[in-house]
């Protein structure tokens, strides 16, 4: 007496691939035809109006409640934060809080934090590479 093994299941067929359509879809509806019109450019916005960016953006980075709302929503936003806010203990905690990897962000002091460093390990043992050698010792 032999050993066959299991019995293989049945072979299923093979789905013919799908075919793309030859010709784009034609516009039918008075709606698409209109929305596929050609837009008049927008007006240029005056220099009083005009937002400037790289100022804002960077009072923006160091501004602590903008960096918690940010972090609160994504602690990864924390690699944007300023380095004044990635040494701050309440918004590296509340990014860390929201994701462990955010840790590989904050400030080389507070990768040493006994309280960061045990908020992301209860969250994932991989942040350990992200931790200062002196709390890995």
């Amino acid at each position: 007496l032999g050993f066959a093994g299991p019995a293989s299941p049945p072979a299923m067929p093979a789905k013919p691939p799908r075919s793309l359509p030859r010709n784009p879809p034609r516009l039918n509806s008075p709606r698409l035809q209109e929305l596929a019109q050609p837009k008049a450019p927008l007006p240029p916005v005056s220099p009083e109006k005009q937002v400037k960016a790289p100022e804002d953006f960077s009072r923006m980075r160091d501004n602590r409640e903008v960096a918690l709302a940010a972090v609160r929503q994504n602690g990864l936003a924390l690699s944007l934060a300023s380095g004044r806010m990635q040494g701050d203990k309440e918004v590296v905690l509340a990014a860390v809080a929201q994701n462990w990897e955010a840790l590989k962000f904050a400030g080389p002091r507070l990768q040493a934090d006994k309280d960061v460093v045990m908020l992301a390990v209860r969250q994932d043992w991989r942040g350990l590479k992200y931790f200062s050698p002196r709390v890995q010792g």
